[in-house]
């Protein structure tokens, strides 16, 4: 089966239309149809409605799309590796991180990187765990960071790299910072500030009170900044990573105490596809990010 055939294919998967399709791979739009034609002939399946100038995948077309896209980016793959191997490098390092993870230590990872390997491109893609293992399964990412409880994609590695710490997080004049002992009723009875995209603390936050998170009176924020700027008023609590409060700590913008009934963590994994090869430059960012890890994680 020919590949270029499968990328026409691909980029019609996605852009459903003929001539963008063309326009990306510089060929006609009749040359997109011929090889579209050709595919659907070959299989002997109807891939695609068409429909005022739209291609709709059919249900037979969605099933060979999840082929098609392995295919293709296999393909590039050994293209990508083919090449780095002539060079003697890899000339490009992809790392994927989650939304927690990029706040909270990518900066020093890409300043160390890029001080230690000039000449490689780092391309960092910040988005749920979720997205970052789909990723990784299909060879887009040559590493992954997580925070939470990852999937465990059957083919993929999940290593330990450490803990993050949540903590219980509040403003100066809030009540919370005249008692000794804070209990799960007093966490129940307050409004509690959460960030949207960040599941995995609401998660343990569940787990922890053995109470729903859509009960509670809770406020759903965008960012960590708004989060601890509405904190500062004194009206409101939060459970935010250690990692991410530490100059507001020290400088008593906020305050914070321990709970010591239950440790709030989630576990950092460092996350990579079982077929990954471990040439110099994997190597190499292994050691740079265990110097950042032993930094700052607990281990």
């Amino acid at each position: 089966m020919n590949y270029f055939k499968l990328l026409v294919f691909s980029k019609l998967c996605e852009y459903q239309k003929g001539a963008i399709v063309a326009k990306e791979l510089d060929i006609t739009p009749s040359t997109v149809s011929f090889h579209i034609q050709s595919l659907e002939k070959e299989l002997g399946l109807q891939l695609f409605y068409r429909k005022s100038g739209h291609f709709i995948l059919t249900k037979q077309g969605k099933v060979v799309q999840r082929y098609a896209q392995r295919i293709v980016h296999l393909h590039e793959e050994l293209t990508y590796f083919a090449k780095s191997s002539q060079q003697g490098n890899r000339g490009m390092f992809r790392l994927g991180v989650s939304d927690l993870a990029n706040q909270i230590f990518l900066p020093e990872i890409i300043h160390a990187f890029s001080t230690q390997y000039p000449q490689i491109r780092l391309s960092v893609v910040s988005d749920t765990s979720p997205k970052i293992e789909e990723l990784l399964a299909s060879f887009q990412l040559d590493f992954g960071i997580l925070i939470g409880s990852p999937q465990k994609h059957p083919d993929l590695i999940y290593e330990k790299l450490g803990t993050d710490q949540l903590k219980l997080v509040f403003g100066n004049t809030h009540p919370f910072n005249q008692k000794k002992t804070i209990t799960k009723a007093d966490i129940l009875n307050q409004a509690i500030l959460f960030h949207k995209k960040q599941s995995s603390s609401k998660s343990i936050l569940e787990q922890w009170l053995d109470y729903s998170i859509k009960e509670l009176n809770g406020i759903e924020l965008d960012s960590v900044t708004t989060m601890k700027k509405v904190l500062e008023y004194g009206q409101t609590i939060a459970f935010i990573s250690e990692f991410l409060i530490q100059e507001e700590i020290l400088t008593h913008a906020l305050c914070s105490k321990e709970l010591n009934d239950i440790p709030l963590s989630r576990t950092i994994y460092l996350v990579k596809n079982k077929a990954t090869i471990d040439d110099t430059i994997n190597r190499n960012f292994r050691q740079l990010l265990n110097k950042i890890t032993t930094k700052h994680f607990h281990i």
